[in-house]
């Protein structure tokens, strides 16, 4: 596991208890505590074995403690009978930087062996207090344009229709 440092990544491993031994099967990636940071699951296979099976083998969360002053957006895309349910292969792309950048997620239906991240897509802003100029692609269907959505929120965005904030 590494730290990204701005210039350079540190290696956390030892610290972080990402450096287990023991047989992982999948990772699932979501804001588990919902503070606005990803958080990993790892999932791990009893080795009864050896030396493995005097380990804790047990399903694992590596919580993202990391404070920074950065912002974040979440978007959860909810279809209708045009788009389905749960809008796997719609992407939003989000432009910062006055349009110089660009960040693109896509809903998607497995993410790993064994696992499956959150359907709920994670965008990190920096310093930016706002996503602009939001574009989503429904499958099959038209593109959808939104000006502006306020940071550290998480939202549902339905197919043809309403936008509301989820309060965890």
């Amino acid at each position: 596991m590494f730290l990204n440092k701005g210039t350079h990544y540190e290696d956390i491993s030892n610290i972080s208890g990402a450096n287990d031994p023991c047989s992982q099967r999948g990772a699932a990636t979501l804001d588990y505590d919902h503070d606005g940071d990803l958080d990993i699951v790892v999932g791990t296979i009893k080795m009864r074995r050896g030396e493995f099976g005097k380990l804790n083998q047990k399903i694992k969360v590596f919580r993202n403690n990391n404070r920074t002053k950065n912002n974040w957006i979440r978007i959860k895309l909810i279809g209708d009978s045009g788009v389905n349910r749960d809008c796997l292969g719609c992407s939003v792309t989000i432009s910062l930087e006055n349009n110089t950048k660009k960040i693109i997620r896509e809903v998607d239906g497995g993410s790993g062996h064994s696992s499956q991240s959150s359907k709920i897509l994670h965008f990190g802003l920096g310093s930016e207090k706002f996503a602009k100029n939001i574009e989503i692609q429904w499958l099959g269907k038209e593109t959808q344009k939104i000006e502006k959505l306020k940071a550290g929120r998480v939202y549902e965005i339905f197919y043809k229709g309403d936008i509301s904030i989820i309060d965890y």
